[in-house]
């Protein structure tokens, strides 16, 4: 291994994030991985285990305990754990070791916790000073993308998301039944889901989030309806998308009033923006996104956020 490469641990990576972690890490030629902790498959291979390829093919899973970590000297550790179980990893590791938690575990953390909250585009100068970061929801940053430009207008907010089921991970639930799901898509936690109050915390607005999932596998639409302070036409609305997101590689604004499709996004590193529809008198303006969420949604954001970290390129290894 390089000695200018960095190295990185991924904790919990045996689900579908984890995989597509190791895909990415597979592109990215300033960190390697050096071990890829899970309870679930210890002692396979990850090319068995998880499907990696290429040079990670053969890492061999372990059950590491959070001490073990903090011996392994990286620098840096992404937590592919469920909700509730991070803290005693983070607590074994050292400040100099950058941390991205892909849980909602410290969504809601307020700075004296060293926690930093970073949708990556909106919280990029904050990343970069940070030894530890809460990765937003999937939906959450598909709706705060949508949202950011208009946010100082916006009086309510209403997102109808829905997504594919590997969003609800591979532990056996309605939400990932495929018989049930067959020619249907499902509501569920239509009130107070968990990425409504992270919207709300870290944009400010009042809004609803009415979830679904639907019988395919990976993907996010959101459509977010905005009642505005003020009358904002279509054409307004795309200047202000194209303005707002001018810089950013991984946001593509489509002009038009079709609605921008999952197809579009799917396996793809990037969320896509546009299906803007308005009426100034009412003072109302629709906005659709789309998002892959296994890799914006999760796997590339967590990526770009530890890349921030490590003062290395943000994009290495994610193709926009």
């Amino acid at each position: 291994m390089s000695a200018s490469k960095k190295r990185i641990g991924l904790v919990g990576a045996r689900g579908h994030v984890g995989r597509e972690l190791l895909r990415l890490l597979e592109a990215d030629d300033t960190c390697e991985v050096v071990f890829v902790s899970s309870r679930g498959g210890a002692g396979q291979r990850a090319a068995d285990a998880i499907g990696a390829t290429g040079r990670f093919a053969d890492l061999i899973l372990q059950d590491l305990q959070p001490g073990d970590v903090e011996a392994r000297g990286v620098d840096g550790v992404v937590l592919g754990l469920s909700n509730g179980q991070s803290d005693p990893w983070i607590k074994a590791l050292s400040p100099r070791t950058r941390v991205v938690d892909l849980s909602a575990d410290h969504r809601f953390d307020d700075a004296s916790t060293g926690f930093v909250y970073a949708v990556t585009e909106k919280h990029r100068d904050a990343v970069r000073q940070a030894q530890r970061v809460a990765n937003p929801g999937c939906y959450a940053t598909a709706a705060q993308l949508a949202l950011w430009p208009f946010e100082s207008d916006v009086v309510r907010a209403q997102v109808f998301g829905v997504s594919g089921y590997s969003g609800a991970g591979s532990t056996p639930s309605p939400k990932n039944d495929l018989q049930l799901l067959a020619g249907s898509i499902l509501p569920y936690d239509l009130v107070g889901h968990t990425q409504e109050r992270e919207i709300q915390r870290h944009t400010g607005i009042d809004l609803s989030f009415m979830p679904h999932v639907a019988p395919f596998f990976r993907g996010i639409t959101v459509t977010v309806s905005l009642d505005l302070r003020r009358g904002i036409d279509v054409d307004e609305a795309h200047g202000m998308l194209a303005e707002r997101f001018a810089d950013e590689p991984l946001v593509q604004v489509m002009n038009g009033p079709n609605p921008p499709l999952v197809q579009q996004v799917r396996e793809k590193n990037g969320v896509i923006i546009g299906g803007v529809h308005a009426d100034p008198v009412q003072r109302r303006l629709v906005v659709v996104a789309v998002i892959d969420n296994l890799l914006k949604g999760a796997a590339t954001q967590a990526l770009q956020n530890l890349h921030l970290m490590l003062g290395v390129p943000e994009l290495s290894g994610i193709t926009p």
